[in-house]
Parts: structure tokens; C-alpha cells; sequence
């Protein structure tokens, strides 16, 4: 079978295995039809962030849709979305349910083998049935959707906050302005790329442009940073109303003013997994598919690999009108 891994970080290629075969009760062999690239695959497509030192030669990408083809009786023939996160299942953390927090937790794409393949195995527990009302291509967006409602199961908790700002125009960052303005929450989607920011207004939603005078208005009770550039990290800080959160998406370091943070009764949170939401996010997709399909902007043949993540890292004003790109099985 044909797969995609990553030799050396900036290069990808096509290589030949063995196709897999299942050695558990509950193994489920997975004819993979669509994958979908995310930040995270981009990341370690560069050997940078938190994949800088990964020099293992990974499978890529972690988001996927395929048809079952040997397993439970009742998942026969069933198109399955794939929950990518690999736990221990024993310890202290997955017993209590935070898989997420897991000491030995691996993410498929670079921390193991990805689905950028013919054929995958996962556990039944790691599948999920798509929605027979969610066309094929959408189901590679679960998976980033999912992260997004498990991140704001986080923060609203106690009571929905009236205003939101959201830093980074990309995939993420719409996901999450889209569904905040579904929540009925005054969202500003604030970030330095036009054509994004262009298409987020098609959607009805508020924008302002980094070094513009919109941005220091901004005073909002929720605040999520899905950049990780240090430089964003401090500004968003500042954007927080006295009382309010700031939500960590994305990887990354900055200085903390502790004294701001004292004085205004901020809290800062981290969010990472997909935890208990996946199907949420597909019955969410399922209901109002068209402003969260506008995400996706390009598909390859998986035998343009290269091209798919060359493009997806290449500078804003290279790559153009690109958003999120799918890549489908020759």
C-alpha cells in the first residue's frame, strides 16, 4: 500500500509497506479515502514548535475519513471519522477521563504513524460513524472542530460571555469565530491576512486588523490566542476585560505582566484534544455545514503531497486564497 511519510523535516515522499493487518478483537481496518492537513501536520512538515527533535520518519497527517472494511459487524461498510489521539489507557489521567493529559500520550501524524495511507487500524473506540447528512470531504473537519468545542468547554463554563475576540484568521480561528457567533457571542476575529479576514466578513463576522486603531478597542470577556507568536500572545493578554479569560490554542512562549494579570482578576487556560466532542462536532456539521466547509480551499492526490504542505507553508502572499487543503487517495 501507498503511504506519505516524512523523511527529513521540508520533505515528504511516497513509500510502499506491507498493508496492515488486524491483531486485536476490536481492531478496525480502515480503507482511508480523504485526509485532512492541519497546523500540527504543518509543524512537523518543518521540524519546528513543539515537533523540533522529532526525527522519527512518521506517516503524516492526523484528520480522516475512510470506509471500514474488517471489524465489529456493525461497522462494516460505514464511513468513520478517526479520533487521532493514542493513550495509555492505565494511568491516572485516563482513568479519570483527561486522556489528553496522558504522560504517554502520542498524536498520530508525529508522534506516530499518521493516515496519510491506503489502509489504517485503529480501535473501535477511536471511530466514529459519519452523519449520513455530512458529505465525505466535510469529515476531515471533525477532527479540528472537535478541538474547538473541547477548548471552549473549558472557558464556558459557568456563564456565556457577551463578547469574544479570536487572534489568527486560520482554520482554527474561524472555526472558533464561527461557532461563538452560533453561540450568539459578539465575536471580533482579529489577525494581519486580508483575504481571510475578507472571508470571515462573508460570514458575518467582525473583524480588525492588526496595528490598526479597531484592535485597541477591543475589550473582551473571552480571548482566544490560536497563533503562538509571542508578539500576538502579549497583545491578546492586553485585550482581556478585567475579569475575563484568556484561552492558550496554540503552542508558543511570552512574557506575563503577573501584576496585570493580579490587578484585572484574569485567568489564562490551556485547551489541548478532542475530548468527549467529536460527535458534537460532526451533528454541528451535519446542521449548518456551509460556513465551515468554506475552510477547505484546496485538494490534492495524495501523490502531490509535497505540493499540498509547500503551499500550505508557503508566505501569505505566495500562497494566495489557501485556507486549509484535503488530500484524497489516488
Amino acid at each position: 500500500m501507498k503511504l506519505l511519510v516524512r523523511p527529513n523535516p521540508g520533505r515528504l515522499e511516497i513509500v510502499e509497506r506491507q498493508k496492515p493487518s488486524r491483531e486485536a478483537e476490536d481492531d478496525v481496518l480502515i480503507q482511508i479515502q480523504t485526509v485532512g492537513i492541519c497546523g500540527g501536520d504543518l509543524t512537523y512538515f518543518k521540524g519546528t514548535g513543539h515537533t523540533l527533535g522529532i526525527t522519527e520518519s512518521y506517516v503524516v497527517c492526523h484528520e480522516a475519513v475512510g470506509v471500514v472494511l474488517e471489524g465489529p459487524q456493525h461497522l462494516l461498510g460505514k464511513n468513520v471519522v478517526i479520533d487521532p489521539l493514542i493513550t495509555c489507557g492505565s494511568c491516572e489521567s485516563c482513568v479519570i477521563g483527561r486522556p489528553q493529559l496522558c504522560g504517554s500520550r502520542k498524536d498520530m501524524g508525529y508522534g506516530a504513524d499518521g493516515v496519510a495511507a491506503e489502509f489504517v487500524i485503529v480501535p473501535e473506540s477511536r471511530t466514529y460513524s459519519m452523519s449520513k447528512d455530512l458529505a465525505l470531504p466535510t469529515g476531515v473537519l471533525v477532527h479540528g472542530l472537535a478541538a474547538v468545542l473541547h477548548s471552549l468547554s473549558k472557558v464556558l463554563v459557568d456563564q456565556i460571555p457577551k463578547t469574544a475576540a479570536v487572534y489568527g484568521p486560520g482554520p482554527a480561528g474561524l472555526m472558533f469565530a464561527i461557532r461563538l457567533k452560533e453561540l450568539g457571542i459578539d465575536v471580533t476575529l482579529v489577525g494581519r491576512n486580508s483575504w481571510r479576514l475578507e472571508l470571515a466578513q462573508e460570514l458575518g463576522i467582525r473583524i480588525a486588523r492588526i496595528g490598526h486603531d479597531e484592535v485597541n478597542d477591543i475589550s473582551a470577556e473571552l480571548v482566544i490566542e490560536t497563533t503562538g507568536a509571542s508578539d500576538v500572545l502579549e497583545e491578546a493578554l492586553n485585550r482581556v476585560a478585567p475579569g475575563g479569560t484568556l484561552l492558550l490554542y496554540a503552542p508558543g512562549t511570552f512574557k506575563v505582566e503577573a501584576t496585570k494579570v493580579f490587578r484585572r482578576e484574569l485567568k489564562i487556560i490551556g485547551a489541548t484534544g478532542a475530548i468527549g466532542t467529536m460527535q458534537k462536532a460532526m451533528d454541528i456539521l451535519a446542521l449548518n455545514p456551509a460556513p465551515y466547509e468554506r475552510l477547505l480551499t484546496h485538494n490534492f492526490p495524495i501523490s502531490s503531497g509535497q505540493a499540498a504542505f509547500e503551499l500550505a507553508t508557503a508566505e501569505p502572499a505566495t500562497r494566495g486564497e489557501f485556507l486549509k487543503a484535503s488530500m484524497c487517495l489516488d
